[in-house]
């Protein structure tokens, strides 16, 4: 849907009866958009343990626990919300937590990553939020415009 990252969501659009709309049709086939396309050149640091397990990631890795399990085995394998961002992929949902690591450059992702990822406008206000948790809690603003345009398009134009 023209959103730069892997995001799943159910959307339960309704109305009322007596207005008798035709069902709505939404079938989107938007070109993915891989990170490279979206990200910054630089990043966060991040911690020196991170940067050990990133160098002996391999590229089916998707996230941080995948290089614990093959270090340590089932029992370590944590850092499930640690995520790999690969250059050549769509980004994986952006979430509210966890971490989120750029593999062109094994650096954290930045505010502006996160930003064009979720579609926010470049000069958007997050006031004293956290730019990640606010991405992650929200639904993408190009998601929400395309939706909304087929609604008026097919029920309200």
């Amino acid at each position: 849907m023209g959103v730069p990252q892997r995001r799943e969501r159910v959307f339960f659009i309704g109305h009322k009866k007596e207005l008798r709309y035709p069902k709505l049709k939404l079938q989107f086939k938007e070109e993915i958009i891989p990170f490279r396309e979206v990200r910054d050149k630089d990043g966060r640091e991040p911690t020196r343990f991170t940067k050990e397990l990133l160098k002996i990631k391999k590229p089916t890795d998707r996230k941080l626990s995948d290089i614990n399990k093959r270090l340590y085995g089932e029992k370590r394998a944590s850092c499930f919300n640690h995520a790999l961002v690969w250059d050549n992929m769509v980004a994986p949902t952006i979430t509210a937590g966890g971490e989120f690591y750029k593999m062109c450059n094994d650096k954290k992702m930045s505010d502006n990553d996160f930003i064009k990822c979720q579609t926010f406008p470049k000069d958007y206000n997050f006031d004293t939020q956290k730019v990640q948790y606010v991405c992650g809690m929200s639904v993408a603003p190009i998601m929400m415009e395309k939706i909304a345009k087929q609604i008026y398009i097919q029920w309200l134009k």
